[in-house]
């Protein structure tokens, strides 16, 4: 069995997977927080709740010196 540090630091992995998914789509959450985070009844984590998320055009996406995740 998984300890607790185990599990939580395999769920921070995959919150990050799924900002770098939408990076990569060049978007932003805006609303990423723990009540935003869920756990499916088969243990499948989840990030939603959408509604701030912005689509970044060419110039946003790739302006130097920022970086548009946490």
């Amino acid at each position: 069995m998984s300890s607790t540090m185990e599990l939580t630091g395999r769920s921070y992995e995959l919150v990050a997977e799924a900002m770098d998914y939408l990076e990569n789509a060049n978007s932003l959450h805006g609303d990423l927080r723990a009540a935003n985070v869920f756990l499916t009844a088969d243990f499948t984590l989840k990030v939603g709740n959408f509604g701030l998320t912005k689509i970044l055009n060419d110039t946003e996406a790739h302006k130097q010196g920022k970086h548009f995740i946490m």
